[in-house]
């Protein structure tokens, strides 16, 4: 969700290179994690371990990282 709020301020920052006049976004912060947390909200009972467990799933908790700059 903070992803694509950053992508439509962006958008509308690039709007005119593709003819459409814009004006400067002005971003409000409170209101962008207020949607932030709307949409955790709205994830979190999908998105459970237990959710997944339940169906099956192995589920691990641990760190993660890039073996190389190709994975």
């Amino acid at each position: 969700a903070l992803i694509a709020a950053a992508h439509h301020a962006h958008a509308i920052r690039k709007a005119p290179d593709f003819g459409i006049t814009a004006g400067d976004p002005t971003v409000d912060y409170a209101k962008v994690m207020g949607h932030v947390h709307r949409v955790i909200g709205e994830i979190e009972p999908h998105d459970s371990v237990e959710r997944f467990e339940g169906l099956g799933c192995k589920v691990i908790l641990a760190p993660a990282r890039f073996k190389d700059p190709r994975t």
